[in-house]
């Protein structure tokens, strides 16, 4: 009945091939299977052949069987909708369809005008001006455009601002390449899969603030499955403790990669927990990386997905280093390693990084208690 009254969105007419078989066979496979089957198959286009029996799950609200579909990949054309469903688990299909609640968006806007967000009237913390200056240099790596037109520069200053109001001991350097990378995936929705500034003009204001206002939901969302206190008194930056389980899962994974001091490992991985791989990768694989952490439909996906990942790729460095003590020649490599990744070694990292998950994630938990 529901589905009746709700008008149709873009999601209702991308027609595509039943593939829920292939993907329970996945799950029933070993890893091993998986990693080789898939391995050409991670990319930021996706498979479109999966586009419609994603959008019939969407349409019912199966938020299982979504994920269960989309964590080898999500298409391009339908990645917003599968982000919005997974992250706000919303309520209606209609909501899905349009990107955006229209509660939380009066609220966000009627918060940003109340707050007086675009002034400095009620900001007084320092993070204010860090904000501002932090803004000005969003370069994501492939699209670093985008953020030096005004109309992304003020949506990305007015949630981080409106996230420093709420959470006043909430904001970090950093999180400003965690939200734009939010932005580009919601602005690829509604310019139809069109990222060049000349297209970002194009929008209009409404579907601007819409954007705004979902980046701003998503913000919150990503920070409780981060498992961030942002309420707290002190700053409690998510990258702390997600180190803490990187380095628990290299004891258990045994890894070359704990030959190295460990304030020489914490220096070199440290940026990738701050930012989620934002500054690392160019924004296309970025958001690749972030599918599987949204869709990850086991308990703590994304918290331990990235935790995954980053062992995934330590590994994969260290494999290329001669003397994995040498600072220089370490450091050297890291450098350029993941922005210079081909496709091929960047599937192959991402589809170890699920060996990962399944193979050494449970005894890393175990020992924890």
């Amino acid at each position: 009945m529901e589905q009746k009254q709700e008008k149709k969105g873009i999601f209702d007419f991308i027609s595509g091939t039943n593939v829920s078989n292939v993907i329970s066979s996945l799950f029933k496979g070993t890893t091993t299977a998986v990693s080789n089957l898939l391995i050409d198959k991670v990319d930021f286009e996706g498979d479109y052949s999966m586009c419609g029996e994603i959008c019939q799950y969407l349409n019912k609200r199966d938020y299982l069987k979504v994920r269960q579909v989309c964590c080898f990949g999500i298409p391009r054309k339908v990645r917003g909708f599968v982000w919005y469903a997974l992250l706000l688990r919303p309520k209606t299909t209609q909501e899905i369809r349009d990107l955006s609640n229209n509660e939380n968006h009066l609220l966000y806007w009627n918060n940003v005008n109340e707050f007086h967000i675009d002034s400095d009237e009620f900001l007084y913390s320092e993070d204010a001006e860090v904000i501002d200056w932090d803004v000005t240099r969003t370069y994501p790596i492939g699209y670093d455009s985008l953020f030096q037109s005004d109309r992304l520069r003020n949506v990305l200053r007015r949630v981080l601002r409106m996230f420093l109001y709420i959470h006043p001991k909430g904001y970090f350097q950093g999180l400003n390449d965690i939200v734009s990378i939010i932005i580009i995936v919601l602005v690829d929705m509604f310019t139809k899969q069109k990222l060049k500034v000349e297209d970002i003009i194009q929008l209009s204001l409404e579907d601007l603030k819409r954007i705004e206002s979902t980046t701003y939901s998503f913000l919150e969302a990503l920070s409780s499955l981060l498992a961030v206190n942002i309420y707290g008194i002190e700053k409690d930056i998510h990258a702390i403790g997600l180190m803490n389980d990187f380095l628990n899962l290299l004891k258990v994974m045994n890894s070359k990669a704990l030959q190295m001091d460990e304030q020489m490992l914490k220096q070199q991985t440290w940026r990738w927990f701050v930012c989620l791989f934002s500054r690392e990768f160019p924004v296309e694989k970025v958001i690749v990386i972030w599918d599987r952490f949204v869709s990850d439909p086991r308990g703590k996906g994304f918290r331990n997905g990235i935790v995954c990942f980053a062992a995934a790729l330590i590994e994969d460095i260290v494999s290329h280093v001669v003397d994995i003590r040498n600072i220089e020649e370490v450091n050297k490599l890291n450098r350029t390693y993941c922005k210079e990744m081909d496709d091929m070694t960047f599937s192959r990292i991402l589809n170890r990084s699920i060996d990962i998950r399944v193979d050494y994630f449970q005894k890393i938990l175990y020992h924890s208690y």
